[in-house]
């Protein structure tokens, strides 16, 4: 069975058909998904740029999710949306329906941005799966914003329940259909952060062990771990470990680079003196 799609509010937006008519509804009872909201540092005036991720998505699959991030207007201002590699399933080509109602679709609104996932193929193979970038956002923030820090939060779009209900939406949904019953996980969410201030120069604080960016008083390749994960995951090193850290062309902050440049030193393919 496939589910129908239709225009929610101002969004083209495709949500699961239990959204917008009385069908029955399941719930994967133990299954969850977690959508999380990733960390950035700037000044006021800035920009930002966070990911918004999802992980731990049961082994069948989300055929459609339906999600807004929230956050204060006066402070941050989202300009752009990027689709993330988990939604690049190849369902945007396969699924007829896209140009109507495109299977990634994201609208901003003063304070908000909906986000929706969903695609009328029944082959799980163009669903979500496993986990990943959901997408990116990215923004400026006002130039009278004062130091501090400010959120991102995952909520329910703010819509009616469905086609047929006069209630306010209150729930995240990710799920599938399965015949004529619509199966939903539950969701957990994890909001994001924009800290704003001035980002205090690595090299004023200076190296205590170049390379040791767990700081722990020795180079090894957990170092090398440290700084992919933090790469990877969009929240910089900060103090001491960033000092540490930045071994690749000093003074630039801490990157893939300076993991490399580590990796070569445990190799011995450089010395301790050229790290």
């Amino acid at each position: 069975m496939k589910t129908n799609k239709v225009i929610v509010g101002a969004v083209a937006a495709a949500v699961l058909s239990l959204n917008v008519c009385a069908i029955p509804v399941s719930f994967a009872a133990g299954e969850t998904v977690q959508i999380s909201v990733g960390d950035d540092q700037t000044e006021a005036g800035g920009t930002f740029k966070v990911e918004v991720s999802m992980k731990d998505i049961p082994s069948k699959g989300i055929q459609a999710c339906d999600f807004a991030l929230k956050y204060d207007s006066s402070i941050l201002t989202v300009t752009k949306v990027t689709q993330g590699a988990l939604t690049n399933t190849g369902a945007s080509s396969a699924d007829a329906s896209n140009s109507t109602a495109p299977v990634f679709d994201s609208e901003i609104v003063k304070g908000t941005v909906n986000l929706t996932y969903n695609t009328l193929l029944d082959d799980s193979k163009y669903w979500l799966q496993s986990g990943g970038t959901f997408c990116t956002i990215e923004g400026t923030v006002a130039s009278n914003a004062k130091d501090g820090t400010t959120s991102i939060e995952v909520v329910p779009v703010d819509r009616k329940q469905n086609s047929t209900s006069s209630t306010a939406n209150s729930t995240i949904f990710a799920g599938y259909v399965d015949g004529t019953e619509s199966v939903m996980y539950d969701v957990k969410t994890s909001a994001g952060t924009v800290t704003i201030g001035s980002v205090k120069p690595t090299e004023s604080i200076g190296a205590t062990l170049r390379g040791d960016s767990d700081v722990d008083g020795e180079v090894t390749i957990n170092d090398v771990v440290v700084i992919l994960i933090s790469v990877a995951s969009n929240k910089p090193l900060t103090g001491q470990a960033a000092a540490n850290a930045d071994v690749d062309n000093t003074g630039n902050g801490v990157n893939s680079l300076d993991a490399t440049r580590i990796q070569q030193y445990l190799a011995s393919l450089i010395t301790k003196a050229e790290l």
